[in-house]
């Protein structure tokens, strides 16, 4: 192997290294994407997402709703208040708690939260 640096500044070894060290990421995201992909067709099955009878029993209820949206009927909107209001406030109330429960999380991440708490232990 040669030990002078190339057109690069690699030798021959520290090229063959970066490269091995490349394959091993590449192997280890196969193996990551591998993972999580069975993990989700897992509860996809555990649920009975991939039921087909289930799956074929819902394709006419997608073409009921279809039909009831296309042309639109606004004669009723007056019962469709109710029902945005309530989304709207689900929405910020969702909100409002993701905001209270990550705070605490974003100061306990914080590296200088990190260093104080290891300073007191």
């Amino acid at each position: 192997m040669a030990t002078v640096p190339g057109s690069d500044g690699l030798t021959d070894l520290q090229r063959t290294e970066v490269l091995a060290a490349a394959r091993r990421g590449r192997r280890s995201l196969a193996l990551r994407v591998g993972g999580v992909l069975i993990a989700i067709v897992i509860c996809l099955w555990v649920t009975d997402f991939l039921n087909g009878e289930r799956m074929a029993e819902g394709v006419p209820a997608i073409g009921v709703m279809l039909s009831e949206m296309v042309p639109p009927d606004f004669r009723r909107w007056q019962q469709w208040i109710k029902p945005m209001v309530d989304t709207v406030a689900m929405s910020v109330a969702g909100t409002a708690i993701a905001i209270v429960m990550s705070v605490p999380l974003a100061f306990l991440a914080a590296r200088s939260a990190l260093r104080m708490v290891r300073a007191t232990l």
